[in-house]
Parts: structure tokens; sequence; C-alpha cells
């Protein structure tokens, strides 16, 4: 399944971003922002299967899906948030 592979990289290079130290701050904001957007449309496109899912275990896996890209969101956005806090001290 090619959106699996997919969100597995995003979510891979989220990861990445957020531990990684050796980035300048405006820099790895705008590669957070980047991940963050495309979350967001993978995101959109599972909601959007979800509505179009055939059966209830299909229906579950959209679900769980979901749930993983939209934490992976959060986190993304709670460490671009800190990341600007930091370039601007």
């Amino acid at each position: 399944m090619t959106t699996k592979v997919k969100i597995k990289k995003l979510l891979g290079k989220l990861n990445r971003l957020i531990d990684s130290d050796s980035h300048d701050h405006a820099r790895h904001a705008e590669s957070l922002e980047k991940v963050c957007r495309k979350l967001k449309s993978r995101q959109k496109l599972l909601e959007e299967l979800l509505c179009e899912a055939k059966g209830e275990k299909a229906a579950r896996k959209i679900a769980k899906n979901i749930a993983i890209v939209k934490a992976m969101r959060k986190k993304g956005i709670e460490a671009l948030r800190e990341e600007r806090r930091q370039a601007c001290s």
C-alpha cells in the first residue's frame, strides 16, 4: 500500500527533524512546516478513504492511521512552535 510507505517516510523525516540539533533554527522550522503540511494533506486523504471504506476492518485500519498521523502532526506543530521561539531569542 503506497500511502502506508509515504506515511512512514514522512513520520521518519519528522522524527529526524525533531531530534536534530545540527540545523539552524530558520531552516529547521521551514522543513518542519513542510512536513506538517504534507502530513495534513495525507490526513485529509485518509479521512476521505475512511468515508469510502467498505468493511469494518478496513475502516479501523484507516482510522488507526489517521490517529497516528494526527499525533505526529501535533508533535511536529509543537516542535515548530518551539523552534520559532528559539529562533526569536
